[in-house]
């Protein structure tokens, strides 16, 4: 999602694919959600607030963005943006002026996506209503803008350049076109390149970095715009915008500055700052999974999903729950279980615990084995090799009766994860 003091839409775009979803994940690789730049993945997320502040020769001007954006589906999502503006001009003499800016709406769809080289592609279109007041610079016509999207993790590097593997790109670049009388129409093209730290602790070296400096993401974006058609035909103004993010299951906090790259941008901006909340609320409330298309899907890539394996036992494979095997006979022979063994749809990079408990009362409790596996999943990242995507539990002998295993997990998108399945240990038959 995007906002600026210009005008605030957005309405269409798309992104890449079923290992796509919630948190920007794509194979290893989270992406963040950029400052300027049109972030490629659709997500479950509510912008609180993202704050810039802008001063220049004609004075400052304060905007307030936020907005929500809705899965649809797997591949498609909706947003809803706005702003709230405020115009301070210089001299102070001169009237100051504040509103809304206009009401944006997007939809993005995926069209591409690889996991292996952490690639994913979008199309979209943006859309500005002209809800907004005018004197804080809101369009009174209505404006369109067919673009792509992309997103690359240069994860696939060789290990002569392993520590350049944290490193991705983003980008958006299409025609934005007004239906004024001209009608204006500028061609903009913005490119994020971020550096992540989890990633660097995860898949090149573990450094030994604890909260928050685990969670941080540096992030640099060049945002361009060209006039085609209009006043600014001809004329190109070049910006940069250096911050850094914090990212962890729920929030993504991020600051950066503003600066104009070249004369023509000077001219609109001297120095600027922006912030950026955004909530993923698909974590903070679970039921804003909810989808039209698909059902009340769990989230695959930003959570690792559990399909349960639980050797030699009456149950079968199931994502996200473990059920009772169908069976023919009524009067099975049940052998039983030697171990539990769960096997995620993503990589961890660390292992919490893994311990069943017996009936209500948590009796017969049995030794986690979650700390060694999360070092082992550090030291795996070291060597270069993938990280584990199974957690296992030893069973000793099992008194008849219904057990629960509880475990926690840590994925390689920086979300913790915990959840339980049940199973029956029988009496054999003879």
């Amino acid at each position: 999602m995007r906002w600026r003091a210009s005008h605030v839409g957005a309405f269409l775009y798309g992104i890449a694919a079923v290992e796509a979803h919630a948190h920007g994940v794509v194979g290893e690789r989270s992406f963040i959600e950029p400052f300027i730049t049109e972030d490629v993945n659709p997500k479950n997320e509510f912008v609180i607030g993202r704050p810039e502040w802008d001063h220049s020769r004609d004075g400052s001007a304060l905007s307030v963005g936020f907005g929500l954006e809705k899965k649809i589906s797997d591949r498609f999502s909706l947003t809803l943006d706005s702003s709230w503006d405020e115009i301070s001009p210089e001299p102070a003499s001169e009237p100051h002026e504040s509103g809304f800016n206009n009401l944006g709406i997007t939809a993005k769809y995926a069209f591409f996506i690889n996991p292996a080289h952490e690639a994913i592609a979008s199309i979209a279109l943006e859309a500005s209503a002209p809800t907004g007041t005018q004197n804080v610079g809101a369009d009174s016509d209505w404006a369109f803008k067919p673009f792509l999207l992309y997103g690359k993790g240069l994860g696939d590097l060789p290990s002569a350049v392993k520590y350049l593997r944290p490193l991705a790109l983003q980008g958006d670049a299409g025609f934005e076109v007004s239906t004024d009388h001209d009608p204006t129409t500028t061609f903009a093209h913005n490119v994020a390149v971020e550096y992540s730290v989890p990633y660097l602790q995860s898949f090149v070296r573990d450094l030994g970095l604890r909260w928050p400096l685990s969670n941080l993401i540096a992030d640099t974006e060049f945002n361009f715009e060209h006039g085609v058609n209009g006043a600014d035909h001809g004329h190109t103004k070049a910006f940069a915008t250096p911050g850094v993010v914090y990212m962890d299951r729920y929030v993504e906090l991020g600051v950066a500055g503003r600066f104009p790259l070249n004369d023509r941008a000077h001219q609109e901006l001297d120095w600027g700052i922006v912030w950026i909340v955004d909530l993923f609320i698909d974590d903070i409330l679970p039921w804003t999974r909810w989808q039209l298309i698909g059902g009340c899907n769990l989230p695959a890539a930003c959570r690792a999903v559990l399909r349960h394996e639980l050797a030699r036992s009456d149950l079968v494979h199931a994502r996200g729950s473990a059920v009772p095997a169908p069976a023919a006979d009524p009067r099975p022979r049940l052998p039983r279980p030697r171990r539990a063994a769960g096997r995620f749809e993503r990589r961890l990079t660390a292992v919490g615990s893994a311990a069943p408990f017996h009936g209500a009362d948590r009796a017969g409790i049995l030794p986690a084995r979650g700390h060694r596996r999360g070092r082992e999943a550090r030291r795996h990242a070291r060597a270069g090799a993938p990280a584990p995507d199974a957690l296992r539990v030893t069973l000793p002998s099992l008194a008849p009766g219904e057990y629960t295993v509880r475990w926690a997990v840590v994925s390689v998108d920086t979300h913790p994860t915990e959840g339980s399945f049940t199973f029956s240990v029988k009496t054999p038959r003879p």
